[in-house]
């Protein structure tokens, strides 16, 4: 067993800490970094900010406006090529199904072992989001060209039961849930600020999280202005709806509604919040969002779906319900008692510090898929 690896990571998407998909690329490669590999993390990338860290080497190319996917693969392929002859580089780490084609020629040329990094179970995700001509892509990358890895990861049992229901032998995919930075994220985060700059002091203030123009979180929205905030506001007519993320919906608008746009470190804005919802119906994976509300000790409400991987006990550290009417009730009832809002919001800081931290989920990959080839 090598004490260190050199581990090339090639991403079709950034790999900064903006959606799930990102942050998930982002903390592996800075924590298999600071596990004292040598991580190579070749990724997109519009703007210039970088985070740098000892023996993790990120290469960044500019995305093109169009033909997108063409020169993601080209650009990947060409820089995955230059580092892997350079560099005596172990394993590849394909960080998204759509990573996979040039990891593969890569895996192929260089006889390198190849990890694929399941963020979702594209197949089952294109279908509950009734996108056809996914299912059919997704369908043939996952079937048939999944396999050709020598160790694919998901982030929940139910993902990898869904791979071995495509013929995937399950002996082969690993467990590797999503996490949340607990250091970063924690309950004694000052936000006073972020209630004083949008002027909510002394209202309830529920929080909604994610890329809004991505589907799910888009469906999850109109349900949230069409049924959950009436319903609210007609039992606490001063809550207001914090809404963080990037690409808010222009249609989508109402006085207790307050949209932040993009920012560049969540932390304070969940710290503001009183509640957290989560009234997802589609998708795939596990939502980092959850976990990111949890770690800093915040009550979640969500629905089954919208939990569906993470290992939660409803009414311990967690609130599950299903249609908009009950979520609605449940956001009631955490609003006006305070103690209940504290338990769960506690016990679940101490799911996700003892379930849910990155360190330890990538220390578990380290030395469970890494070290063993």
């Amino acid at each position: 067993m090598k004490l260190m690896n050199s581990i090339l990571i090639i991403s079709y998407f950034e790999a900064v800490p903006k959606s799930g998909v990102s942050v998930r690329i982002f903390e592996m490669a800075k924590n298999l970094a600071l596990l004292g590999n040598k991580v190579f993390l070749i990724a997109p990338r519009n703007d210039k900010d970088q985070v740098r860290f000892n023996n993790l080497h990120i290469i960044n190319f500019k995305p093109k406006r169009y033909l997108k996917t063409l020169f993601n693969m080209y650009y990947l392929l060409k820089i995955g090529h230059q580092i892997t002859k350079k560099h005596k580089i172990d394993v590849i780490i394909s960080a998204h199904l759509w990573s996979l084609l040039p990891a593969l020629i890569l895996k192929k040329v260089y006889s390198r072992k190849l990890v694929l990094d399941e963020h979702n179970v594209e197949f089952v995700r294109a279908i509950r989001m009734k996108n056809f001509k996914r299912v059919i892509f997704s369908f043939i990358l996952e079937k048939g060209l999944a396999n050709f890895s020598d160790s694919i990861l998901t982030v929940s049992l139910l993902d990898k039961r869904a791979l071995g229901n495509l013929g995937i032998p399950v002996d082969k995919v690993h467990i590797i849930p999503n996490g949340a930075d607990t250091k970063k994220l924690h309950p004694n985060i000052d936000a006073s600020s972020i209630r004083r700059k949008y002027n909510v002091e002394s209202d309830p203030v529920v929080l909604f999280m994610g890329k809004l123009d991505y589907k799910p979180n888009l469906e999850a929205l109109e349900l949230l202005f069409h049924k959950i905030i009436p319903n609210v506001l007609q039992q606490i007519p001063n809550c207001k709806f914090l809404i963080v993320g990037m690409n808010p919906p222009v249609h989508l608008k109402h006085k207790s509604v307050l949209y932040t746009g993009y920012v560049k470190d969540v932390a304070e804005y969940i710290a503001a919040a009183d509640v957290a919802i989560a009234p997802i119906l589609s998708g795939s994976g596990t939502r980092l969002k959850i976990l990111e509300y949890m770690a800093i000790g915040k009550p979640v409400i969500s629905t089954r779906l919208g939990a569906e991987g993470i290992v939660v006990e409803n009414g311990k550290n967690i609130v599950l319900a299903d249609g908009m009417n009950k979520i609605s009730s449940q956001v009631i009832k955490l609003i006006l008692d305070a103690n209940l809002r504290n338990r769960i919001g506690k016990k679940a800081r101490e799911l996700v510090v003892k379930k849910y931290d990155w360190n330890s989920i990538m220390e578990v990959l380290d030395r469970e898929v890494i070290k063993s080839f």
